[in-house]
């Protein structure tokens, strides 16, 4: 699991696993599902983060320009 904060864009990008994206859900206008050809998640776009996600609570404080955390 890779999770990408850029403050630019304000956009969270939650990277599930490696498989190719063939299909995205809208779920709002802030929510996006990427899913693979068997339906299964690939990655959470999550626009407007900063309005929607506690940053503090996953451990992330946002006065950087990007963030990677990288789960082994």
């Amino acid at each position: 699991m890779k999770i990408t904060y850029n403050k630019k864009s304000d956009k969270l990008i939650i990277l599930l696993n490696d498989n190719q994206q063939d299909n995205a859900i809208e779920k709002t206008n802030n929510f996006t599902i990427h899913l693979d050809n068997e339906e299964k998640p690939v990655m959470i776009e999550i626009n407007n983060a900063s309005q929607v996600v506690d940053f503090q609570s996953i451990g992330i404080s946002i006065p950087v320009e990007k963030i990677e955390i990288t789960r082994v």
